[in-house]
């Protein structure tokens, strides 16, 4: 917990770190010799080197000792506050802290170290110190740096270098079934389209279908109406006949009539004569047209159908032309049927004044008389 802490924190970057530092560098500066030899002034000038480069480069210290910070940060901190610089089993375990900081620093960081520390780690590593100082030194120059690797190699940033390239196979393996999914949904959409369009022109074909029953229902009413019309006209015509009759065999005593008069009747006659050809003309034209709407709506039935058997029936007996060639003219063959305007026989249709000039001529013959 107390590793913990010092990492969130900052260890080296510390204040109170900083601070004991500081006041341990100044209390070996003030008791070491320069020009002096011999074991102890060389611990001694390891530790003010050691001290004054961690303080210098606190940084580079914390992110390159992580795996001392964590086994003996705690206990060097407290050997910070406590050391003497006259006690000597004190200053060689400093001096033994101070050699395992900064030979996993050495270890870690790329830059090279200063000429002092170098000479300091030299130094140290020709003494044979005591227990547990003369421990620490053989632990950091041999087992420390297995225990280093292993930290830094399980680090989560190595861990995350090392998963990279099963990540990028994951990726691509991703992007790859994404491109199936994908071409697989795009396949299913044109599948979709071309169900719709199909689904659509069967949709225009019923509406124009609905169209032509519509108008075949109005020209069967006026196929009724003209119907009620000839029989009308009919039963007008043959009413004189009839009655000639009727009274032949009854002997009922007919009225007499003059000249004017049956003139009068037999112009009656034509007039209803003519309205009679009309009306049977415009019978038999709207029974025309009913067939031909017929034949209209029995084509929407099947034209879809039938334009795609004609297509592939070409190709099955090799014609030269393409299929679509056959379709257009197949279609253009259906659409002149369907598209075509009602024939109603116009032309044979009696015109107003057809059997006014008999009538004429009988009127002025009577009136010449």
């Amino acid at each position: 917990m107390e590793a913990d802490k010092n990492l969130e924190d900052g260890f080296f970057s510390n204040s109170e770190m900083h601070r004991l530092l500081l006041e341990t560098e100044q209390r070996f500066r003030s008791l070491v010799t320069t020009d002096g030899g011999g074991n102890v002034s060389d611990i001694h000038f390891f530790i003010i080197v050691s001290l004054a480069a961690m303080r210098n480069n606190f940084l580079s210290f914390e992110s390159g000792c992580l795996f001392n910070i964590e086994i003996i940060g705690g206990s060097f901190r407290k050997l910070l506050e406590e050391v003497d610089p006259l006690n000597s089993s004190q200053y060689e375990l400093l001096a033994a802290y101070l050699f395992r900081f900064v030979q996993e620093y050495q270890v870690t960081r790329p830059q090279e170290l200063s000429e002092e520390l170098v000479r300091g780690l030299t130094s140290i590593r020709k003494m044979n110190l005591e227990h547990p100082a003369g421990t620490e030194i053989e632990y950091g120059q041999h087992s420390m740096l297995i225990g280093v690797l292993k930290k830094y190699l399980h680090h989560e940033e190595v861990v995350a270098i090392k998963k990279l390239p099963s990540t990028i196979d994951r990726a691509i393996k991703a992007s790859s079934d994404s491109e199936i999914l994908l071409g697989k949904r795009e396949e299913r959409v044109k599948h979709l389209d071309a169900a719709l369009k199909k689904i659509k022109i069967s949709a225009d074909f019923v509406e124009l279908a609905s169209g032509f029953s519509s108008m075949r229902f109005r020209k069967a009413l006026e196929k009724h109406f003209n119907f009620l019309c000839l029989l009308v006209l009919a039963t007008i015509l043959v009413s004189p006949a009839a009655y000639k009759v009727y009274a032949y065999y009854t002997e009922a005593k007919i009225p007499s009539i003059d000249v004017y008069t049956a003139v009068s009747i037999a112009a009656l006659e034509l007039v209803f004569v003519f309205f009679f050809r009309v009306a049977l003309h415009n019978f038999r034209s709207v029974k025309a047209q009913i067939l031909q709407l017929d034949l209209r709506i029995a084509l929407l039935q099947f034209i879809q159908s039938y334009v795609k058997f004609s297509g592939e029936a070409r190709k099955q007996v090799g014609a030269p032309q393409d299929g679509n060639a056959s379709k257009d003219s197949t279609l253009e063959r259906f659409e002149q049927v369907i598209f075509s305007g009602l024939v109603s026989g116009e032309d044979n249709l009696p015109s107003t004044f057809d059997g006014l000039e008999g009538l004429a001529k009988i009127i002025e013959k009577v009136k010449g008389k």
